[in-house]
């Protein structure tokens, strides 16, 4: 009997653990997630109209170039660390958590050329 009583126990807290909540939440946001960025249409504009601008990272700027994907590609690490996470720049310009998001996610997915 005690068996039994250990047995049941141990079933129902099993059955309680594996249940499934289900959250359409989960299914948008991952959706939402999962969107590719895509240099082309996101990237290289943004950086043409923020950073690739008179004295800053153009070749007659002071600053690395960031006119093409090369040299984007490059300073990665570093557009993360002054873009995304310091908030650092660009200098002088005010740009939404939005777009700090889909640079940094442009990242995560590998920094793609397309």
């Amino acid at each position: 009997m005690k068996n039994l009583i250990i047995f049941s126990i141990v079933f129902f807290a099993i059955m309680l653990s594996c249940s499934k909540v289900s959250d359409s939440s989960y299914k948008l946001t991952n959706i939402v997630n999962d969107t590719m960025i895509h240099y082309s249409t996101f990237i290289k504009p943004f950086f043409n109209n923020n950073c690739a601008i008179s004295d800053c990272h153009v070749s007659s700027g002071t600053h690395p170039m960031l006119t093409n994907y090369n040299e984007i590609f490059i300073k990665t690490t570093d557009i993360n660390r002054w873009v995304v996470v310091l908030k650092a720049m660009p200098q002088g310009i005010t740009i939404s958590q939005d777009d700090r998001d889909k640079i940094q996610k442009w990242i995560n997915q590998g920094a793609l050329n397309n």
